[in-house]
Parts: structure tokens; sequence; C-alpha cells
């Protein structure tokens, strides 16, 4: 969860940045030369996005699991319970007419 966080802190550090870059581009270009900045905001967020992606798979291990129990983790506790109940509720809703 710790490099979902970083990862956010980086987009939202990259949305103030662009903004910033924006605010004084427009001030020092004027409206008509600023066309390239949409798509060095789109470069540069491409380019955040996926070093923070590579630098969350290098620190969990490459592994790209979510959860599952491919390395031998338990379900959380609340999870059989909440199974159970999900699958007979989609019962109940294949039965109902719509």
């Amino acid at each position: 969860m710790l490099g979902l966080r970083r990862l956010v802190l980086a987009g939202v550090a990259v949305v103030v940045l662009e903004a910033l870059t924006g605010v004084f581009a427009l001030a020092a270009l004027g409206p008509v030369k600023i066309a390239l900045y949409p798509v060095a905001c789109a470069t540069a967020t491409a380019l955040v996005t996926g070093l923070g992606a590579l630098a969350i798979r290098r620190h969990d291990g490459g592994g790209g699991s979510r959860g599952d129990d491919e390395n031998g983790d338990d379900p959380p506790p609340w999870w059989p319970e909440f199974e159970r109940d999900f699958r007979r509720h989609a019962r109940e809703r294949e039965r109902t007419p719509a």
C-alpha cells in the first residue's frame, strides 16, 4: 500500500508542476505559441506513471500479485462470509425476472 501512496503523491506532484509550468508558459509565450504545452504535459505524465509503476513493481518483487493465493497468502478473515453472501445474492438475482 505504501507503493500506491507514493505513486499517488508523485502524480499529484506532476499535476501541480504542470499547472505551474502552464501558467508561466502562458505568461511568457502567449496563447499562440503555447500549443505544444498539452503534449509536454501528457509526455511528463506518461513518464512519471511508467517510472512509478516500475518502482512499485520492483519494490513488490515484480510478481504483480493482487493479493491472490499465488503467494500462499490466506484470504482475509471476512472473505469466506462475503463470498458466501455474494454467491447467494447472485443466485437470487438470476431467479428474479427483470
